[in-house]
């Protein structure tokens, strides 16, 4: 089987990336071929070779295809795209087509924050049909749903793993949708790549099971304590839930209670595993990054001294004031842009 892997970054995620694919590459040695395109945005020529140098040691049949993410970096400024974190990385997925060469058929895209369990033959069968994107529903989407006026039933997904059928997306002409939605909705885009997608997908994608994209959520909250606070429409089952746990095939150690796997001190829960992979990258002589923030640091307090149910509570009250402050500085920068 031929794996077609697509990644995003700037240089200060490069590491993490690299990470990410050593999981992937020990995890799938039995994979024909693996050709992993990684659209750059600054990742400095160091970071680049330390990439190469790694896939090199997998064998031949490994490669390693670099992009310059620089031109569409350029236009989506022209076009006022909302940054995400400060930068454009994440939004560079969005135009993926543009990257990879011609007989690609599939290609599996991954947030530089995942770390790859086991063989991902499976997910690359997966019967899609006339869907352009294979996709996992998100673990924390109540707000988000609301604000893109999607019904409470439907489903908003997580991009932070996407399998794509390139034929099915360019015969829908998925990218030419994504320009007209970033150029014309008035919605206000707080997670801009991820809320583009799901505009532009919401009614054409293939759900798949959370094993391929199992979130921190899920492994520090019982499925009990979760539902008490975050409805199950639109959203998976204790079953699948469960399902999943057993046996997840991709984790998706995004950012818990302030923090990510690679923080000085930090508490999430797939900490060790990810120094684990470290230890046989390229990366090894990776440092935990300092992990500053009083409000961050009095919500690891509170989740150590409350109950699950009542911290995920308050919690969720927090999400929504972040959100709705979130919303209102959209809606000035957008009055802005229009003078």
């Amino acid at each position: 089987m031929v794996m077609n892997i697509l990644y995003c970054s700037d240089n200060n995620y490069a590491p993490y990336l690299g990470v990410s694919m050593v999981s992937l590459l020990e995890n799938n040695k039995r994979a024909q071929e693996i050709n992993f395109y990684i659209v750059s945005d600054n990742i400095s020529t160091d970071n680049i070779q330390r990439l190469e140098n790694q896939v090199m040691t997998y064998g031949e049949s490994r490669r390693v295809i670099i992009v310059d993410g620089k031109e569409w970096v350029d236009r989506l400024d022209t076009m006022k795209m909302i940054t995400y974190r400060g930068g454009h990385a994440a939004n560079l997925r969005l135009f993926f087509t543009d990257y990879i060469e011609e007989d690609v058929e599939r290609i599996l895209y991954l947030d530089c924050d995942t770390i790859i369990c086991s063989d991902l033959s499976e997910l690359f069968e997966t019967e899609m049909k006339n869907s352009p994107a294979a996709i996992v529903l998100d673990s924390l989407s109540s707000y988000y749903k609301k604000a893109l006026e999607f019904d409470a039933k439907e489903g908003y997904f997580n991009s932070g793993v996407i399998l794509f059928d390139v034929k099915n997306w360019k015969e829908q002409n998925c990218r030419e949708r994504i320009i007209e939605t970033i150029r014309d909705t008035k919605l206000p885009l707080v997670n801009p790549d991820q809320d583009v997608l799901n505009l532009v997908l919401h009614d054409q994608k293939i759900v798949l099971s959370p094993k391929y994209n199992f979130q921190t959520t899920h492994k520090v909250y019982s499925n009990k304590s979760y539902f008490k606070i975050y409805l199950k429409d639109g959203y998976y089952t204790d079953t699948e839930l469960e399902n999943a746990s057993e046996a997840p095939v991709i984790l998706h150690a995004y950012r818990f209670l302030g923090q990510f796997p690679w923080h000085k001190n930090a508490i999430h829960p797939w900490k060790e595993l990810f120094w684990d992979y470290v230890k046989i990258s390229e990366w090894k002589d990776l440092e935990p990054r300092e992990n500053k923030g009083v409000l961050f640091a009095i919500e690891r307090i509170a989740f150590k001294i409350l109950p699950k149910t009542v911290f995920l509570f308050f919690f969720s009250k927090w999400q929504m004031y972040t959100f709705g402050k979130k919303i209102k500085e959209l809606k000035k920068m957008r009055e802005e842009n229009r003078k």
